[in-house]
């Protein structure tokens, strides 16, 4: 059963970043309960960092877009329930760096699932590596990117 809401999964995240690459327009990729980083996130799609008491998303957005596009999908992203997410600034995003492989092999606290090295900040143009956890700026090709939220809100 779990194998089969993968596949679906899947197919909706390809079929997702499509129309998103046809249409030019924002595509709302929502989380579930059903995801692989259930177990290691929570039931809910969210890992809470306990040191900053952030709340970010189990997964990044899953396809590259420009800076200008991470805005406007944190803006419209619906997961755990909360619908107040945004583009983490460039040292929350080195809040969760973390020196050493994940389960997914990224370095990145809270077994978060990245599908991209590069990941927006909400400062322009600035960009965090995770594989070495250096900020990139001026970056002339896409990136993805990991909204965030205060907990507790």
């Amino acid at each position: 059963m779990k194998q089969k809401s993968l596949i679906l999964f899947a197919i909706l995240v390809v079929a997702a970043a499509a129309l998103y690459r046809w249409s030019g327009r924002h595509v709302e990729l929502t989380v579930t309960d059903d995801t692989e980083n259930v177990e290691a996130a929570g039931p809910t799609g969210v890992w809470t960092d306990p040191a900053t008491r952030l709340m970010w998303q189990a997964r990044d957005n899953g396809y590259d877009i420009d800076q200008k596009d991470s805005k406007i999908f944190c803006t419209n992203t619906r997961v755990g329930g909360f619908s107040d997410w945004r583009v983490p600034t460039i040292d929350e995003l080195k809040s969760v760096y973390y020196i050493g492989d994940n389960d997914y092999g990224y370095r990145i606290k809270g077994n978060i699932k990245l599908t991209g090295l590069y990941q927006w900040s909400s400062e322009a143009g600035l960009d965090l590596y995770f594989h070495s956890g250096e900020s990139n700026q001026y970056r002339y090709y896409d990136g993805r990117v990991l909204c965030v939220r205060p907990a507790g809100k």
